[in-house]
């Protein structure tokens, strides 16, 4: 049995120990809980980043694999092409056909004349991160003469909110990637619409030439060219190629537009016989009809 004195003296002990805890469970002005439950917080948005990371890593590597596996895959199907006894058997009449086209000059593409395009064209570009390149190309871009009508699209290939808030601020078409399940293709096909002729841009592909893109677009217009191919001469073959193939008429083909060596792909064979396989890498820029 407690006395009163034992009593008192125990409530003040309870308080005493109500005040100290009291006192634990808060840094400066902020209470212990409310900064356990921010630090979950943070904790958990930490680990739900890195697992989006570690996924999209994976994403992109599984990506890298399929398009070297399909690089991989056209060489080897173009020396299938190539294996054939039509295609041997037809060798004593290519050798006269060569022998003859080598006596013929081949001019490059007459832009002597620029006529307006009044079909509308849709630029896609392949961003990848949020710098000045981006903001300058579309600039760029936006002053090419020749055109009735531009659409510019962004596909984010890194699903950045900066690279969206280009997007927003310049009023382009913004794609995310994980919109489009992380699949270029649906990616294209969402971006391309009911576009005749489609440009497919790397981020920070541009001339500082305000009829370059017409360059690659009119050719294919005039169907000279079913695609017109822009290379980057620092990184890409093209120059060996232009260097060293004997076909003149494939040299007649690729022509300088500002920095980079841009190839006008010929509708079928009859146009040139061979095109090396090493034309498909390196590229910076497309043009096609849709």
């Amino acid at each position: 049995m407690i006395d009163k004195n034992d009593q008192t003296a125990y409530i003040k002990y309870l308080e005493e120990r109500l005040d100290k805890l009291s006192k634990n469970l808060s840094v400066g002005d902020q209470d212990l809980n409310t900064l356990i439950d921010t630090e979950n917080e943070v904790i958990i948005n930490n680990s739900y980043s890195f697992k989006k990371t570690l996924g999209e890593n994976e994403r992109l590597l599984k990506q890298i694999d399929e398009l070297q596996k399909r690089n991989d895959m056209s060489d080897v199907f173009i020396e299938y092409l190539m294996n054939s006894f039509w295609w041997k058997v037809t060798q004593p009449f290519r050798l006269i056909s060569r022998q003859i086209k080598n006596h013929r000059s081949y001019p490059t593409f007459n832009f002597s004349s620029i006529e307006k395009i009044k079909d509308e064209i849709k630029i896609i570009i392949y961003a990848t991160s949020a710098d000045d390149s981006l903001t300058k190309q579309i600039q760029n871009l936006r002053e090419q003469t020749g055109f009735s009508k531009l659409k510019f699209i962004i596909v984010d290939l890194s699903s950045s909110n900066q690279i969206a808030e280009i997007a927003e601020s310049a009023k382009i078409t913004y794609i995310n990637l994980v919109a489009a399940n992380s699949s270029i293709t649906l990616a294209k096909n969402l971006a391309n619409g009911k576009a005749k002729y489609v440009a497919y841009l790397s981020q920070g592909t541009y001339v500082n030439d305000s009829d370059w893109l017409y360059k690659m677009v009119q050719p294919v217009v005039e169907n000279y060219a079913l695609s017109s191919v822009l290379y980057n001469k620092q990184t890409s073959m093209i120059e060996k190629v232009k260097a060293e193939t004997f076909f003149s008429e494939l040299k007649s083909r690729i022509v300088k537009i500002g920095r980079y060596e841009c190839m006008y792909l010929p509708a079928d064979r009859n146009g040139v016989q061979y095109i090396p396989p090493i034309v498909m890498n390196g590229i910076s820029a497309i043009v096609k009809r849709h």
